[in-house]
C-alpha cells in the first residue's frame, strides 16, 4: 500500500511539472499581439487628477504623529483628525501646480 501512494505522488508531481512547463511555455507563443511602444512619451504636461478610491499621503513637517495616509471616499472627499472633511475629487497634482 505505502508503494502506491508512493506512485501515485511522484504522478501527481510530475502531472504538476508538465503543466507547469506547458503554461511557461505558451507565454512566448504571441509576441506580437501586443501594440507597440510609442516612440517618445509626453510627461512634461503630466498631471494626476485625484479621484474616489485615491490614497493620499499627507505629511506635518516637524509632526509625525499627524502625518498618515487617507483614502477618497466615494463622495470625493477626505477626512483627518484635525480638519473634518476635505473635497479632493477633482484637483491635480504635479510640478506644474501654483504653490507646490
Amino acid at each position: 500500500m505505502s508503494m502506491f501512494t508512493t506512485l501515485k505522488g511522484r504522478g501527481i508531481q510530475r502531472a504538476l511539472i508538465l503543466m507547469g512547463a506547458l503554461l511557461l511555455s505558451a507565454c512566448g507563443l504571441f509576441p506580437g499581439s501586443l501594440p507597440p511602444a510609442p516612440p517618445t512619451a509626453s510627461t512634461q504636461d503630466y498631471s494626476y487628477i485625484i479621484g474616489p478610491g485615491d490614497n493620499l499621503n499627507i505629511i506635518v513637517w516637524r509632526n509625525p504623529e499627524l502625518s498618515m495616509s487617507v483614502p477618497v471616499r466615494p463622495d470625493g472627499k477626505f477626512s483627518t483628525p484635525l480638519i473634518d472633511e476635505l473635497v479632493a475629487q477633482g484637483k491635480k497634482l504635479g510640478r506644474n501646480r501654483p504653490g507646490y
